[in-house]
């Protein structure tokens, strides 16, 4: 209904969104689905990328965020990445004063970057 806008770092949220994706990309079963929101709520633009995923337990969400954490206990390389990927966006969306969410849903897995408008 009207023009909202947030001040980003291009560079940085470029990588943001290609973290997100590419999560979603790779934990995501064969045939499952990916979803990529962006919308308005309570003022605030979210960014959200939802995916078909199994759930994480409550106790580990938090554990997502910090550098070097890969979920995949046996830690091998099937699924990539060296455990930076959700600590690069917890950086950045604490660098822009933005909030971040991880959730699981009914679909499977969500995070979502709550930007403001400043």
């Amino acid at each position: 209904d009207g023009e909202f806008w947030v001040k980003i770092d291009k560079v940085l949220f470029i990588k943001v969104v290609r973290n997100l994706i590419g999560n979603a990309v790779k934990y995501t079963p064969e045939n499952g689905n990916i979803w990529v929101k962006i919308y308005e709520a309570s003022g605030n633009i979210i960014f959200a990328v939802e995916n078909n995923s199994e759930h994480i337990p409550d106790e580990e969400i938090a554990k997502l965020f910090d550098p070097f954490y890969r979920r995949e206990l046996s830690r091998n390389r099937k699924a990539g990445g060296n455990g930076l990927g959700l600590y690069i966006v917890k950086m950045v969306a604490d660098l822009h004063q933005f909030q971040y969410r991880f959730r699981n849903t009914r679909e499977g897995v969500e995070i979502q970057i709550i930007c403001t408008n400043k």
